[in-house]
């Protein structure tokens, strides 16, 4: 075999062909799977030889770290697959030398593909989905993707739990029309050709498996799901059925699709009421004083489940009180912003001793596409990282920038400790550092001074 060197053989070609992986053969595959650089072309004269084909195993030469490649499998008749499909396609591997050859053993001593051979070459961009696109964090880091250049997806149900105005008028500045989207529940942007919005809830199974099998998903950023510690003493229905359901149907469709890298949503509140400080990833976590925290961690368990059993790589980031231009309305810093420019109350609670490790928006989103650009892997390859600007403010500290940037003073009402909050956050983040050169730049000043600066030209 010329060009052959240290071959790589994965045993069980008739599964892993049909995309019916053994949990075992899938692990094997899923740290050498990266999907979306390179795709070469495998072609078959008679689908006799492709039925063939699948009982043998697969070698791929030379593996490295370097440009990724999907083998993409084509018949020239029907026949294939019990004629389900004359196209099939998976990824199954990592190259960084075109001149390496992939081939299906025992079909015949010269290599199918040889990627040298540009012509069977076809670059193409990454495909992201992006859940919760309308919400505070998803329609940021949607407008970060958007220079980067990825195609994206983004749904989001666009409920009432807050001003749907708010929602639409955030998916208006990534280019997503009102109209075409009230007419039709799908709108693609006008600002950006690589993306497209569609109204889809996550606890919508059959609405999500039919968006993955009809899309060739490379990734996942999942910041969909019912926010809000308060409101799950409230509705404690929404938060099963979109956080814990819905993220079931995200999970599942990973799986029945692999994908590069699911990215998804967690929180500080999966620490509780600890008392050490400052929260590190590796604290127990077992003991969440509300519902939407509980779902939250049951959110890690079952992705590391997933990528334990199979090889999803899969990453949980718990953000820390985020803040900023397009923020929920239900939280401290546009309820403290909006009320001492409207001149009405606010309610502190805890007579005003709490601390918040508040963290500005583009910092949250610079950690989120820096996560989803490095997949971890190993056998688990399942991770959590602290997102916060690891240095917790007063409460009152916060309120006292607020009158300083805004040259109004604040009405304070003081109120006991409400059920289900928590006195102080303050996150390590040393994994983040190490792992992806990265610490949350903006204070607080600076944050509130640019908060301030578009809710004036918002609410004008």
């Amino acid at each position: 075999m010329d060009g052959a060197s240290n071959p790589v053989a994965y045993p069980g070609g008739g599964d892993m062909f049909c995309g019916k992986q053994r949990p075992g053969i899938y692990r094997q595959l899923s740290t050498e799977r990266r999907r979306a650089d390179v795709v070469a072309d495998l072609r078959f004269g008679r689908s006799g030889d492709l039925h063939d084909a699948i009982h043998l195993p697969v070698v791929l030469l030379p593996p490295d770290r370097g440009i990724a490649v999907t083998l993409r499998i084509l018949v020239d008749q029907p026949g294939g697959f019990d004629d389900d499909s004359n196209l099939w396609y998976h990824s199954i591997g990592s190259y960084s030398d075109l001149g390496a050859i992939v081939w299906v053993g025992g079909i015949s001593p010269q290599p199918y593909v040889n990627l040298q051979r540009k012509e069977t070459l076809n670059r193409r961009v990454m495909k992201i989905l992006v859940t919760g696109a309308a919400g505070f964090i998803g329609s940021a880091t949607i407008k970060a993707l958007m220079k980067k250049g990825y195609e994206i997806i983004g749904i989001d149900n666009l409920n009432d739990y807050y001003d749907p105005e708010l929602k639409l008028a955030r998916l208006a500045s990534t280019g997503i029309d009102r109209a075409t989207l009230t007419a039709e529940g799908v709108a693609e942007s006008d600002t950006y050709s690589g993306y497209r919005f569609m109204r889809l809830d996550l606890a919508d199974r059959e609405g999500i498996d039919k968006l993955f099998d009809r899309e060739e998903i490379d990734g996942v950023i999942n910041l969909g799901g019912q926010a809000g510690v308060r409101y799950s003493l409230v509705n404690p229905y929404a938060y099963i059925e979109s956080n814990v359901v819905g993220f079931l149907n995200i999970l599942e469709n990973c799986r029945r699709h692999p994908v590069n890298h699911l990215v998804y949503a967690s929180s500080s509140s999966v620490y509780g009421m600890r008392s050490d400080m400052p929260y590190r990833e590796s604290d127990k976590t077992d003991t969440p004083v509300s519902l939407y925290a509980a779902t939250k961690k049951s959110n890690e368990l079952m992705a590391y489940a997933y990528s334990h059993l199979y090889g999803i790589p899969a990453t949980g980031l718990r953000f820390f009180t985020v803040y900023g231009p397009w923020g929920r309305p239900d939280m401290a810093p546009y309820l403290f912003l909006h009320a001492v420019m409207e001149g009405k109350p606010i309610r502190v609670f805890n007579h005003g001793d709490m601390q918040r490790d508040f963290t500005y928006i583009d910092d949250i989103v610079e950690g989120v596409v820096r996560v989803l650009e490095h997949a971890p892997d190993g056998e688990d390859p399942h991770r959590v990282y602290n997102i916060g600007h690891s240095e917790p403010v007063e409460l009152m500290d916060f309120i006292r920038t607020i009158e300083q940037v805004s040259g109004k003073k604040a009405i304070m009402q003081m109120e006991d400790m409400q059920a289900g909050d928590v006195v102080c956050t303050y996150a390590d983040t040393t994994h983040l550092e190490e792992d992806f050169d990265f610490h949350p730049q903006i204070g607080v000043e600076e944050g509130i001074r640019r908060y301030y600066e578009w809710y004036k030209s918002y609410y004008k």
